[in-house]
């Protein structure tokens, strides 16, 4: 099943590095979890967009930033995801608030999606863990396609070595 150019629904989970778009590198390292999201989601995987100097250095703080973040075989288990992605959460580093997102590209078969997520701010010097929730076979589709049409990618979460 393939879904591409702002029509997708599927994405997975495992490790994350970053590098910026538009931006020199930067990085997404895993995190230590604070909390449960929600008890009907088995698994997760957190991210942190790193902009610090030894990242993607700002120069000043940013708000409601889309960023595309991409997840492969390299970077992701797409064992645990339903084949259809619905199943696919981003939440704010709270554990707690869900983020809007819209699933633009998804290939099960190749392992590869391509995730467009509403982070509501970036700050110079800092690093922002995001996480990622799949495993909830009873889950309904929550990506929202009004976020492809009404932003811009800035940055893209990749896997780089």
């Amino acid at each position: 099943m393939k879904f591409s150019m702002c029509r997708g629904r599927r994405a997975p989970a495992a490790g994350f590095w970053a590098a910026g778009a538009d931006l020199p590198s930067g990085a997404v390292v895993p995190g230590a979890a604070q909390a449960w999201w929600n008890k009907d989601w088995a698994f997760r995987q957190q991210v942190i967009l790193d902009a610090t100097a030894s990242g993607v250095p700002l120069q000043g703080n940013l708000n409601e930033v889309p960023v595309v973040v991409r997840l492969h075989t390299g970077n992701f288990s797409f064992a645990a995801l339903r084949d259809d992605g619905a199943d696919l959460r981003f939440i704010a580093q709270d554990d707690v608030t869900p983020l809007t997102f819209h699933v633009e590209r998804f290939d099960w078969v190749s392992e590869l999606a391509i995730v467009r997520v509403m982070v509501p701010a970036l700050s110079a010097g800092e690093k922002l863990p995001v996480w990622v929730y799949y495993g909830n076979p009873e889950a309904t589709p929550a990506s929202d396609k009004k976020l492809c049409r009404t932003s811009r990618p800035f940055w893209r979460w990749t896997s780089s070595a």
